[in-house]
Formats: C-alpha cells, sequence, structure tokens
C-alpha cells in the first residue's frame, strides 16, 4: 500500500483534512485487505471519539498497538497510521491555538 502523499508546504493540516487522511490510510488497508472490516471500523471510531471528546489521542495510539499486537494490523500501516495520528494532533493543536 503507497502512502499518502505529504503537504508540501509547512503550513499544518486542518484537523477535518488530517482526520481524512487517517481515515483513507484505513479505508485503503480494509479495500486491500491488509486489515478486516470490523478493525478498519474500530480504529475510525476511536479516533472520532477522542477527538469528538477532547481527552487528547492517547487511546487512538493504544488502540493501535493493541491492534498490531493481536497481529490484525502489519507494523508498516501501524507506522503510516502513527503518522498521520500525528498529523491529526498538530492539526488539533494549531486549531486550539488560533
Amino acid at each position: 500500500m503507497a502512502p499518502l502523499p505529504l503537504a508540501t508546504t509547512a503550513a499544518p493540516l486542518r484537523v477535518d483534512t488530517a482526520i481524512r487522511q487517517f481515515n483513507l490510510l484505513v479505508d485503503g488497508a480494509e479495500a486491500t485487505h491488509d486489515i478486516d472490516d470490523d478493525v478498519a471500523l474500530d480504529l475510525k471510531q476511536v479516533l472520532r471519539n477522542a477527538v469528538g471528546n477532547g481527552q487528547g489521542l492517547s487511546t487512538v495510539r493504544t488502540k493501535i498497538e493493541v491492534r498490531y499486537q493481536e497481529g490484525r494490523l502489519p507494523l508498516t500501516l501501524k507506522g503510516e497510521l502513527l503518522a498521520a495520528l500525528d498529523r491529526v494532533e498538530a492539526a488539533l493543536t494549531e486549531a486550539s491555538d488560533t
């Protein structure tokens, strides 16, 4: 699975764009059968809940690690999702500073 292209400017992503990129990674992995549909749904729901509750993204990081440890998430995808989650976190930080 090819990683999504990163923005070439230094400007942080908008929150909705960063979340969309995370979800596209999940959807792509599901479409190529790298992860099962229940794992895809779980990851997207955990992110949506974490952002909606404003409680930080540690629960999402933990969920990614748990799914990897269960053998239900490939190592490469784990790294891509954590990088995408970093972009979500940066977007949330930027949004709260404005």
